[in-house]
């Protein structure tokens, strides 16, 4: 692993690989997912901020020649409620049903 980062080797011979033969494993991932190569301007964000959580359902890309630090608020909130008990999921929710009553949208 490489600051977290989890690398696999592909040979030498794969569009992405390095002169070693290894590719970033989220790189490799997106790009199966893809059907493509990524280009060089193409990041694999974490949604849950993982460097090691390498599954489809956590991967997103981003385009750019600079890839924005850290995670997503929405994101961070969707991972710690997956990781609740079913009790605190069930009051979260119950909280949450609430709170939306009391809020009024205007058309």
């Amino acid at each position: 692993m490489t600051s977290g980062y989890t690398r696999v080797k592909v040979g030498t011979d794969h569009p992405m690989a390095d002169r070693n033969g290894y590719v970033m494993e989220h790189r490799l991932v997106m790009s199966q997912m893809l059907g493509r190569p990524l280009t060089e301007d193409e990041h694999v964000h974490h949604k849950n901020g993982d460097r090691s959580d390498n599954r489809p359902a956590n991967l997103e890309l981003w385009s750019g020649k600079k890839d924005p630090a850290g995670q997503r608020q929405i994101d961070i909130i969707k991972d710690l409620v997956l990781k609740l008990s079913s009790t605190d999921q069930q009051d979260l929710q119950n909280w949450l049903q609430d709170l939306l009553a009391e809020i009024v949208i205007e058309p």
